[in-house]
């Protein structure tokens, strides 16, 4: 789980009391990058879990950038 957003503190929870792993990212650039780094030879998917209104005026603009930083990173 890569976890962003002012939700975060709610899915870090849930990740701990299941002992999931974590990584507290702030952004969706960082997230991609993290997951660039640590995940070399695999497919990610981003699956947003909650409103992500704090940090992006809608959905549309959310997927931009994500695609805008992973062409970032070939």
């Amino acid at each position: 789980l890569f976890l962003i957003g002012k939700d975060y503190p709610l899915f870090e929870n849930l990740a701990k009391q299941y002992n999931l792993k974590y990584i507290v990212s702030d952004n969706l650039k960082n997230s991609v990058n993290h997951i660039d780094k640590l995940f070399q030879n695999g497919i990610a998917i981003l699956s947003p879990a909650s409103a992500s209104l704090d940090q992006f005026k809608n959905y549309k603009e959310r997927g931009e950038i994500f695609k805008k930083t992973v062409y970032l990173l070939n």
